[in-house]
C-alpha cells in the first residue's frame, strides 16, 4: 500500500503502518491485516502489478499517476476510488 510519508508524533507514518498496523491519522482505531505492509515509494509499490487502484483525494491523482508513466507494466491498469474532501 502506497503511503505518503509524513511524521506523526516523531515517527514515520509508514513504520507507524507496519508495526502497529493502523493508520493512526487517517483511519485510527482499526487495526490493518499484518500483511498489509505501507511504502512510501509509488513506483516500488506499483512494481509489477496487474491493477493498480487509486484510494486518494482527487488533487493527488495526477502527480501520482506521472511518478508513474514508463514505470509500471503497459497491461496495467488503475481503478480509482478517489475521496473529495
Amino acid at each position: 500500500m502506497y503511503v505518503y510519508e509524513e511524521i506523526i508524533n516523531g515517527r514515520k507514518l509508514t513504520e507507524i503502518i507496519n508495526q502497529d498496523h493502523e493508520n493512526i491519522k487517517y483511519l485510527s482505531g482499526h487495526k490493518l491485516p499484518t500483511n498489509v505492509i505501507a511504502l512510501p515509494d509509488v513506483v516500488e509499490t506499483a512494481n509489477d502489478a496487474d491493477i493498480i487502484i487509486f484510494v486518494l483525494p482527487h488533487q493527488f491523482i495526477a502527480n501520482t499517476c506521472k511518478a508513474l508513466v514508463g514505470k509500471i507494466k503497459s497491461s496495467a491498469f488503475g481503478v480509482s476510488l478517489c475521496k473529495v474532501i
